[in-house]
């Protein structure tokens, strides 16, 4: 199976490929989507013309990218209508991930595959009944302690969050307590996490503000973009792990810390500060190996220490 070397060339790996690959096109684009890699895929094959690739995974690339980009202006559209719904607050609308990178970077590869937004804002029962005045309803989606409430508009999704969490192993837990081939008869594994939270206020901490539409919102600068991928891609891990070519870890995520640290607005000292007041090492340590393995991109060697 050829898929995840496939993906990790899209996502610019120094990988090689042969010139005869046993691929499922299927699979490939499947996968391309999962790992929100479409549109840099896309643009690899455009850039080298290798010759394993077939007609029917360009067209098809070429369909989920264009699927992709109307459903990312629809997300911008949802965006600016719910911010010019609350122009009358002092408080512009933060909005998490998403459309952060693009915001950041103004690249193309920032456009990903996306089936929602994630807002931030100081009182999530306003925000949340704005919404509903927009004509979105309230689903019976299962919400987590982070969650306030998970709104739909048509096939649009917004997700009204009241902090974003940062996970850690559980004080005190060593290596051995989590492995079962050290307990005895009947074990249970120990999920037990730390939990700090970033709110409202830490998303406007040297934030950018972002026109959109003509509307305000607050997006992450590049240093608190970076760490809020670090801990997404952890904190997705942490709860379902799945395998290539899948995968709860996404290349696109590596991808996108790999171009925000690149910014010059990027600032590594702020980002050590965020690990620091977070509690956030575990994840970072995460990311860090993710980079190194997937990528060959050393470029979290501070955070490289310890297990990831």
């Amino acid at each position: 199976m050829n898929e995840p070397t496939i993906l990790r060339w899209a996502a610019g790996a120094q990988t090689p490929i042969g010139s005869t690959v046993d691929l499922d096109g299927e699979t490939l684009l499947q996968a391309a989507l999962r790992h929100k890699l479409t549109g840099r895929l896309l643009h690899r094959i455009e850039r080298d013309a290798p010759p394993w690739i077939t007609a029917e995974i360009v067209d098809g690339l070429r369909d989920q990218q264009m699927s992709i980009q109307r459903g990312f202006e629809r997300r911008l559209e949802q965006v600016s209508d719910i911010a010019a719904a609350l122009t009358s607050y002092p408080d512009p609308l933060g909005v998490l991930k998403g459309i952060t990178t693009f915001v950041l970077t103004g690249h193309d590869r920032g456009i990903r595959h996306s089936n929602d937004i994630d807002l931030l804002w100081t009182d999530p029962d306003a925000l949340k009944q704005t919404l509903l005045g927009l004509g979105y309803r309230d689903s019976d989606d299962f919400c987590r302690d982070h969650e306030y409430a998970s709104l739909y508009f048509e096939n649009l999704n917004a997700d009204i969050h009241r902090y974003f969490p940062v996970p850690s192993i559980a004080d005190g837990l060593v290596a051995v307590d989590l492995d079962p081939a050290a307990h005895a008869g009947r074990w249970e594994g120990l999920t037990a996490m730390n939990e700090h939270r970033v709110g409202y206020t830490d998303l406007r901490e040297d934030s950018v503000i972002a026109a959109i539409a003509g509307f305000n919102v607050v997006v992450a600068d590049a240093s608190l973009a970076v760490f809020l991928l670090c801990v997404h891609s952890f904190r997705e891990y942490c709860h379902t792990p799945v395998l290539l070519p899948y995968a709860t870890m996404r290349l696109g995520e590596l991808c996108e810390i790999r171009d925000l640290m690149a910014l010059p607005s990027f600032k590594p000292r702020r980002l050590r500060s965020l690990v620091e007041r977070f509690n956030g090492g575990e994840a970072m340590r995460y990311a860090a190996f993710l980079m190194r393995s997937q990528l060959g991109t050393p470029i979290l060697t501070m955070y490289e220490n310890g297990h990831p």
